[in-house]
């Protein structure tokens, strides 16, 4: 009797047993993407299963390399799936995460670099009404260092982040980059922003070599941000003090140490890191909260609208 209602209703079964998650993919509508494509594909696999295209035809013969389906409608695809990822940036395709929104599909988006705070937050209501799960790509915090500190770390005082680059940012890269630094500043320090500073060196309009943020908490504690332009190789570095240890990360060569303070000297410990695909990861997650969806206390009002708020005022100071 269960095999017979499997293969009469494989959609309401799956959700009943998770057995597997079926994900929409719109945002890719070129197949100048394929890169694009085939690492999502690769991370998701079966659980991708379609895709959306104004482009019909074309992304037809792409999308069957990759053994999915191509929709020409938005709203057909919302009723086949239960999740929607949002390739590139939501701005153009704001109107479809609505509609998905609202035909009770989570989302996975990429990029909001483009969106007001109104309707980041419009979207976060949309969610929480529906009871699903949306979610913004934030891949460093799925990265092994992360993952390791973030399981040491009890009272961050100072941190300090780095990002070298060894070309101009633009200012969309500039929100990219500091919304990742503030995420994983936010994720150490458990307290409100209450001031913003930035100071950004101008070599001409709009181009800037090297930026310096400073954030200073209610608790006390402040994180220095600097977004360096000028240098010979990229990479990114995190120095974490707390009141008896500060940790040492780099994300580039993917290594971590602990300085721990003992009887007035330093132990500086390499920590051993998992092998593990940070995307993939992250991916992982996505689908298993979105399974349990029940059982978590999602909010209208996340912390994560307060850090986007914060990356948002920061680029505005950057650039006024």
């Amino acid at each position: 009797m269960i095999y017979i209602l499997f293969f009469l209703k494989p959609l309401s079964l799956y959700k009943q047993y998770n057995i597997f998650m079926k994900i929409g993919l719109i945002g890719v509508n070129s197949i100048k993407e394929e890169g694009k494509l085939e690492l999502i594909q690769h991370t998701l696999k079966n659980n991708l299963f379609a895709l959306f295209s104004p482009h019909f035809d074309d992304m037809h013969i792409f999308a069957k390399k990759y053994n999915m389906k191509v929709y020409s409608s938005a709203n057909n695809l919302f009723m086949d799936v239960d999740a929607i990822y949002f390739a590139n940036s939501l701005k153009p395709n704001i109107d479809f995460a609505i509609q998905a929104l609202k035909n009770s599909c989570h989302l996975f988006i990429e990029n909001i670099s483009e969106l007001s705070i109104e309707e980041i937050k419009q979207l976060y209501k949309l969610a929480f009404e529906a009871r699903v799960q949306l979610v913004i790509k934030e891949t460093i915090l799925f990265t092994p260092e992360f993952k390791l500190i973030a399981e040491k770390i009890t009272a961050s005082k100072i941190i300090e982040i780095e990002y070298l680059f060894n070309h101009f940012l633009r200012k969309q890269n500039y929100f990219y980059e500091t919304y990742e630094a503030v995420r994983v500043v936010s994720a150490c320090i458990q307290s409100g922003i209450k001031k913003i500073t930035t100071t950004p060196v101008e070599i001409e309009p709009n181009l800037l070599s090297f930026v310096f943020i400073l954030l200073e908490f209610d608790n006390g504690s402040v994180a220095k941000i600097k977004l360096n332009n000028l240098a010979q190789e990229n990479d990114k570095n995190v120095e974490i003090y707390e009141t008896s240890d500060f940790f040492e990360i780099n994300f580039t060569k993917h290594f971590v140490y602990r300085n721990t303070f003992i009887k007035g000297h330093t132990e500086r410990k390499e920590l051993k890191l998992e092998q593990i695909d940070a995307f993939k990861s992250e991916m992982e997650n996505f689908i298993h909260q979105s399974k349990k969806i029940k059982t978590l206390n999602i909010s209208e009002s996340p912390q994560i609208i307060e850090d986007i708020k914060a990356t948002q005022l920061i680029i505005q100071k950057i650039y006024n």
